[in-house]
């Protein structure tokens, strides 16, 4: 018994030895140095505290050592200090006369089972500015070439999902959100989304109600992006980008999918290398009192901030990079998440604008769109305007509980929350957005109508495979009034119709020339992007399937419609089994061209060889037809003769236009196989 109390007597002193700590304060949240310059003074100082045994420890001696130096005159006031009732020892530290790395150790005391602390300086240049000014340069153009690379890698890869998302566009507002936000998702880009829904609306494709929940949704979708900025991931960056771009350039001959997987990695690497660069660059100005308490006062007065926001994704015309930028001002401590805040609502308003010009040459339906994504974002802010400090609060309350202290996912939350709530509040109120919208823009009952292609816009060329899907509808509108036109043949035998058929087949030339044209151009722009095999395949055989239809245009016009026109007065001549054949003639040709469009528009293989073998029955029923009619011709009088050349004028202009339709299903059928 006596044993073991002298053994618990012995632990007792082990059990009561305080354990003391040091910790470093002095670096804002996620940095790992202090940044002033040469023979400057670091303004916020060192700060160190003392904890024991887990709580601060007050009146204990705190000795500081400068350990390296690389200029002279550099110094640490006071050498020792004693904490204070919280635990801390604040000193000032004056930077030596040259940049470098300056060194400061902290000890407690003279105890010897205390780790000292290292405390970094990284003392600056003269002509900092210039270098700031490049690095953020520098660094949001890595960033904005990786959002581009990124973005890319995402269309290729969900390119033809993309593509049937769109097909299954209901006239449910909620569908349209949901449509919007995984188009976007995929995309990166709410302006891309809003400027490929100008496009449908101006093309009818789509209703102005059917757009105004896909815009809603797009601002939902492009939250993602920054949600993915602020994992704040930069030491993984070089990672990212090596893994990205060796994994494409090695195995990306073998598989299309490893390709544009790595092209994502490679992208998204680039944005946090960018992010990290923009961030190292605008370090130093936490030593610039002038402009720390500029972007201050953002959150003070928070209408200068929106304007310069506004201002400035207006014109880099990038959401993400603006609130990118918010997010490393952030992180460096320069930038409080008020302030960040109001960036991002104003960042919402900037993107807007891409839209704006790019409705410049849509129609007023085009406009009302543009209008629909600036009122949306506009109204937004101005609803969330009053409830700043709340909301704040309630982010910053939101995220300690995801991720405490983390001021770049709150910066990410408030930007998903506003878009999402502001979504809520708008939707059910679509009809009332469409009525405004036509109020303000007006129709225009007098406005001179120019034919002009609905579905795309030359130069402005965004996603692949959503420019893809945008060509090929305005293929089958081609197709479609070339189909008009062909119905429209029978019409030149008639006296009360004529005039109207020949120039509705001049016109149709024209249109149809003006579409060739601005296809060729659109597939142009298109071939400087980097294009998967299959869609550099797809963009070759819409361009020869466009050629085929200026063909048939071409054909209409200069074959058939002479040699109809000038039969027109020897119609009446025609027996009753001339005039049947020639009808049924015309409408297999109509019928021919009708399957064409039909297997292309649905992608129908049967359809197109049906078409195929269509044409070979119709061209054996002309030769027939001629067959016959030519014995006729040899027994013929004048009279009847004239009539009887006419008859087989017009049999070989057919037979042209019947031959060019076949062209097409030729086309269709060799590309679909």
């Amino acid at each position: 018994m006596k044993l073991l109390l002298w053994f618990l007597a012995a632990l007792l002193p082990l059990a009561a030895a305080d354990v003391y700590k040091l910790e470093n304060h002095s670096y804002p949240l996620g940095q790992k140095t202090l940044t002033g310059l040469e023979s400057g003074t670091i303004a916020q100082g060192i700060a160190v505290r003392v904890v024991r045994n887990g709580q601060p420890a007050a009146n204990e001696l705190v000795r500081f050592h400068l350990s390296h130096a690389p200029g002279t005159n550099a110094a640490v006031e006071p050498g020792e200090i004693r904490t204070d009732k919280d635990g801390f020892a604040r000193a000032t530290f004056r930077i030596g006369d040259k940049p470098g790395d300056y060194i400061v150790q902290a000890f407690h005391n003279a105890r010897l089972d205390t780790a000292p602390l290292e405390i970094r300086v990284k003392a600056l240049r003269g002509g900092w500015l210039v270098f700031l000014i490049l690095g953020l340069l520098g660094g949001l153009a890595i960033f904005l070439f990786g959002m581009d690379a990124s973005s890319e890698g995402l269309q290729k890869v969900a390119g033809d999902k993309m593509r049937v998302i769109l097909g299954k566009l209901t006239n449910k507002p909620v569908m349209g959100v949901v449509v919007g936000t995984l188009t976007t998702a995929a995309i990166q880009s709410s302006s891309a989304t809003t400027v490929m829904v100008i496009g449908f609306v101006s093309s009818t494709l789509m209703t102005l109600k059917q757009a105004i929940g896909v815009i809603y949704g797009c601002n939902i979708g492009t939250t993602l992006t920054v949600q993915l900025i602020a994992f704040n991931i930069a030491d993984y960056a070089p990672m990212l980008i090596a893994v990205g771009f060796f994994t494409s350039l090695i195995f990306g001959s073998k598989s299309q999918g490893i390709k544009f997987g790595g092209q994502i990695v490679f992208g998204f690497g680039l944005i946090f290398f960018g992010m990290g660069l923009m961030s190292d660059a605008m370090n130093p100005l936490r030593s610039v009192p002038a402009f720390t308490n500029l972007l201050t006062s953002i959150g003070e007065k928070p209408i200068l901030g929106l304007v310069v926001a506004t201002v400035f994704t207006a014109i880099i015309q990038s959401s993400g990079a603006a609130i990118g930028i918010s997010i490393a001002l952030a992180t460096q401590g320069i930038l409080p998440l008020k302030a960040a805040i109001v960036i991002a609502f104003g960042a919402n308003i900037g993107t807007t604008m891409t839209a704006v010009l790019g409705s410049i040459g849509s129609g007023r339906d085009g406009k009302r769109v543009a209008l629909i994504h600036f009122l949306f974002n506009f109204i937004g802010v101005l609803l969330f305007f009053p409830f700043l400090d709340p909301f704040t609060a309630l982010m910053k309350k939101i995220t300690d509980v995801m991720d405490p202290g983390n001021i770049s996912r709150a910066i990410a939350n408030a930007h998903m929350f506003f878009n999402a709530i502001n979504t809520i509040v708008f939707l059910p109120f679509v009809g009332l957005m469409e009525k405004s919208v036509r109020f303000l823009i007006k129709d225009s009952a007098t406005e001179a109508a120019v034919f002009k292609p609905q579905f795309i816009q030359p130069g402005d060329i965004r996603s692949s495979s959503l420019s893809l899907e945008q060509t090929r509808r305005e293929i089958m509108r081609a197709g479609q009034i070339v189909f008009g036109t062909v119905k429209d043949l029978a019409n030149l035998w008639n006296p009360q119709s004529v005039v109207a058929a020949e120039n509705h087949i001049e016109t149709t030339n024209r249109q149809i020339a003006v579409l060739s044209d601005a296809i060729k151009l659109y597939l142009r722009d298109l071939a400087k992007l980097t294009l998967s095999n299959s869609e550099s395949r797809e963009a070759t055989y819409y361009l020869h399937l466009t050629e085929d239809l200026r063909q048939l245009a071409n054909s209409l016009q200069l074959e058939v419609l002479p040699v109809m026109k000038a039969s027109g007065e020897k119609y009446s001549s025609f027996n009753e089994s001339q005039r049947k054949d020639l009808e049924f003639l015309l409408a297999k040709i109509s019928e021919l061209l009708e399957k064409n469009l039909q297997a292309f528009e649905q992608k129908n293989i049967p359809l197109a060889e049906e078409s195929g073998l269509l044409y070979k029955k119709l061209k054996f029923m002309s030769k027939k037809v001629q067959s016959q009619n030519l014995e006729s011709l040899l027994a013929a009088e004048a009279q009847d003769s004239a009539a009887l050349n006419a008859f087989v004028d017009i049999l070989d202009g057919l037979r042209v236009a019947a031959s060019d339709v076949h062209q097409v299903s030729k086309t269709i059928l060799e590309n679909q196989n």
